[in-house]
Protein backbone atom coordinates (compact mmCIF):
# COMPACT_ATOMS: atom_id res chain seq x y z
CA UNK A 1 0.00 0.00 0.00
CA UNK A 2 2.66 2.62 0.81
CA UNK A 3 4.44 2.13 -2.82
CA UNK A 4 0.78 2.54 -4.34
CA UNK A 5 0.53 5.75 -2.41
CA UNK A 6 3.80 6.78 -3.16
CA UNK A 7 3.05 6.04 -7.08
CA UNK A 8 0.01 8.22 -6.58
CA UNK A 9 2.15 11.54 -5.23
CA UNK A 10 4.22 11.17 -7.93
CA UNK A 11 1.14 11.54 -10.45
CA UNK A 12 0.35 14.77 -8.35
CA UNK A 13 -2.42 13.17 -5.61
CA UNK A 14 -1.88 14.00 -2.52
CA UNK A 15 -3.87 10.77 -1.03
CA UNK A 16 -5.27 7.35 -2.58
CA UNK A 17 -8.70 9.12 -1.79
CA UNK A 18 -8.22 11.58 -4.65
CA UNK A 19 -7.94 8.80 -6.82
CA UNK A 20 -10.59 7.02 -8.52
CA UNK A 21 -9.23 4.50 -10.49
CA UNK A 22 -5.74 3.00 -10.94
CA UNK A 23 -4.90 0.70 -14.01
CA UNK A 24 -1.67 -1.26 -14.58
CA UNK A 25 -0.51 -0.73 -17.77
CA UNK A 26 1.48 -3.67 -19.90
CA UNK A 27 4.81 -2.47 -19.38
CA UNK A 28 4.33 -2.36 -15.70
CA UNK A 29 3.31 1.19 -14.97
CA UNK A 30 0.62 2.52 -13.09
CA UNK A 31 -2.15 5.23 -14.84
CA UNK A 32 -4.34 6.98 -11.72
CA UNK A 33 -7.52 8.65 -12.71
CA UNK A 34 -8.62 11.38 -10.28
CA UNK A 35 -11.88 11.78 -9.06
CA UNK A 36 -14.49 14.48 -10.70
CA UNK A 37 -15.08 16.85 -8.04
CA UNK A 38 -18.61 16.18 -6.27
CA UNK A 39 -20.85 19.29 -6.05
CA UNK A 40 -20.34 20.34 -2.61
CA UNK A 41 -16.15 20.72 -3.75
CA UNK A 42 -17.21 22.35 -6.68
CA UNK A 43 -19.15 25.04 -4.46
CA UNK A 44 -16.74 25.21 -1.46
CA UNK A 45 -14.53 26.65 -4.46
CA UNK A 46 -16.64 29.36 -5.76
CA UNK A 47 -17.15 30.38 -2.51
CA UNK A 48 -13.75 30.76 -1.52
CA UNK A 49 -12.98 32.45 -4.83
CA UNK A 50 -15.49 34.91 -4.03
CA UNK A 51 -14.35 35.42 -0.46
CA UNK A 52 -11.19 36.22 -2.30
CA UNK A 53 -12.31 38.50 -4.98
CA UNK A 54 -14.32 40.44 -2.12
CA UNK A 55 -11.24 40.93 0.06
CA UNK A 56 -9.66 42.61 -2.97
CA UNK A 57 -12.17 44.78 -3.25
CA UNK A 58 -12.42 45.73 0.53
CA UNK A 59 -8.91 46.22 0.28
CA UNK A 60 -9.03 48.29 -3.08
CA UNK A 61 -11.96 50.59 -1.36
CA UNK A 62 -9.95 51.44 1.98
CA UNK A 63 -6.96 52.05 -0.01
CA UNK A 64 -9.02 54.71 -2.26
CA UNK A 65 -10.48 56.20 0.85
CA UNK A 66 -6.83 57.17 2.18
CA UNK A 67 -6.22 58.30 -0.77
CA UNK A 68 -9.38 60.19 -0.76
CA UNK A 69 -8.83 61.88 2.83
CA UNK A 70 -5.10 62.28 2.09
CA UNK A 71 -5.89 64.12 -1.23
CA UNK A 72 -8.21 66.55 0.46
CA UNK A 73 -5.50 67.07 3.06
CA UNK A 74 -3.53 68.55 -0.09
CA UNK A 75 -5.80 70.68 -1.59
CA UNK A 76 -7.23 72.94 1.72
CA UNK A 77 -6.47 76.01 0.82
CA UNK A 78 -4.27 78.09 3.03
CA UNK A 79 -6.97 80.35 3.99
CA UNK A 80 -8.56 77.51 5.65
CA UNK A 81 -5.43 76.73 6.88
CA UNK A 82 -4.85 80.18 8.56
CA UNK A 83 -8.69 79.61 10.19
CA UNK A 84 -7.93 76.04 11.70
CA UNK A 85 -6.98 77.02 15.68
CA UNK A 86 -3.48 75.86 16.31
CA UNK A 87 -0.01 76.75 18.36
CA UNK A 88 1.44 79.03 15.46
CA UNK A 89 -1.64 80.79 14.53
CA UNK A 90 -2.47 81.54 18.57
CA UNK A 91 1.31 82.84 18.80
CA UNK A 92 0.95 84.89 15.79
CA UNK A 93 -2.03 86.71 17.22
CA UNK A 94 -0.49 87.29 20.71
CA UNK A 95 2.40 89.09 18.87
CA UNK A 96 0.57 90.90 17.41
CA UNK A 97 -1.45 92.05 19.84
CA UNK A 98 1.17 92.71 21.92
CA UNK A 99 3.36 94.67 19.36
CA UNK A 100 0.25 96.95 19.44
CA UNK A 101 -0.63 97.32 22.89
CA UNK A 102 3.03 98.31 23.43
CA UNK A 103 3.36 101.00 20.47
Amino acid sequence: MPQLEAAARKQGFESLSEVSQCILEPGGTLTFVGKKPGTEDVRHKELLDRLDLLRKRLRRSEDLNLLLVLSSMREETPSAQAQRPGPQSACRHTRIACVSSGA
